[in-house]
């Protein structure tokens, strides 16, 4: 018995270590940046900007391979995002913050328009005290375009379009989301295995000292 008990003890604590596994945290956007609010020219001009997110652009082959690649790279894990974050921000970069979202802004083809221009996004959960960040990735790298949180939106200035990282801090945003693993729901399917094998091996216990009454 004192076997069987040792067998079910260690499937139990494997099962667990999956969870914690299954659970760790890597940045998955999560749709909070919903439209472009306004977007202006240099010359006060209001300018038709369209908004896609990444699976989008690709499908619509608006994204080169490198901008593919640097996409990717940023949302592979927490720990690739916060190096991209922190080189890009530098003392900007606070601990909490987190990839909200990540979208391609363009003008139909044809369009003219006077850089710079200024986008202004709605972004959910926001607020005028939240502490955000826009990264741009242009010249082969992830740039801060010095971004300005308002109430449901942000603000920047860029002189050209591409890939946009949304950045906020949970902590001063309002149900704005997190960055939390894609595996979450696996993760919930293993901890109810973990439960279910609890429950049975207590149950075979109870069982065999029955047995032995």
């Amino acid at each position: 018995m004192k076997k069987l008990v040792a067998v079910l003890c260690a499937a139990v604590m494997t099962v667990g270590m999956a969870v914690n596994v299954f659970a760790a945290p890597s940045p998955s956007v999560s749709g909070v940046v919903t439209a472009v609010e306004s977007a202006k020219d240099a010359d006060g001009n209001a300018v038709d900007i369209k908004m896609e997110t990444v699976s989008e652009a690709e499908a619509e082959q608006h994204f080169t391979e490198e901008e593919k690649a640097a996409v990717a790279k940023i949302k592979e894990s927490k720990e690739k995002f916060e190096a991209i974050a922190k080189e890009a921000l530098g003392d900007k970069f606070e601990e909490g913050m987190e990839l909200v979202d990540i979208r391609n802004l363009y003008v139909p083809e044809g369009a003219k328009v006077t850089f710079p221009l200024t986008i202004t996004v709605k972004v959910t959960g926001v607020t005028e005290a939240s502490k955000v960040a826009v990264l741009h990735y242009t010249n082969g790298k992830w740039e801060d375009v010095n971004a300005v949180a308002g109430n449901g939106t942000i603000t920047f200035t860029v002189n050209s379009l591409s890939p946009f990282a949304f950045i906020v801090d949970a902590n001063t945003a309002k149900n704005v989301g997190s960055t939390t693993s894609p595996a979450t729901g696996e993760a919930n399917t293993m901890v109810w295995v973990a439960i279910v094998a609890v429950a049975a091996a207590a149950g075979m216990v109870v069982t065999y000292r029955k047995k032995r009454a």
